[in-house]
């Protein structure tokens, strides 16, 4: 079991299908701002990758902290900015390490995510 209680026991059926609709959608409009659409399969993709856990509080917190974010990230440079970003393996990496239930992998590769974005 990794930290924070995220024991990655997601049912097979929500991250990767969660993962799935995030990536067919582009995140930046043509005007430049970023898409809702993007931003609501965003915070259901994470949502799904936390639904497995048994922790309620980590779930409200998390959840709690991604909608605050979610103001500036709107307000701050597009999503992906950078030659070195690639926004989308990043979720592949983390929805990976879920899926396959390596909750060390996984909070490692979600630090990272969140990391990098709060970063940009």
């Amino acid at each position: 079991m990794a930290r924070f209680g995220v024991n990655c026991s997601l049912p097979a059926r929500f991250g990767p299908a969660a993962h799935h609709t995030l990536s067919r959608i582009e995140p930046i409009e043509s005007t430049g701002s970023i898409s809702e659409e993007w931003l609501a399969a965003h915070s259901a993709f994470h949502h799904a990758l936390l639904a497995g856990s048994p922790n309620l509080r980590l779930q409200a917190i998390a959840g709690s902290l991604r909608d605050a974010t979610e103001v500036y990230r709107c307000w701050s440079t597009k999503i992906g900015d950078g030659p070195r970003r690639d926004v989308a393996a990043e979720h592949r990496r983390i929805l990976e390490a879920t899926v396959t239930r390596d909750g060390d992998r996984a909070v490692a590769e979600l630090t990272a995510h969140i990391e990098y974005s709060a970063g940009s």
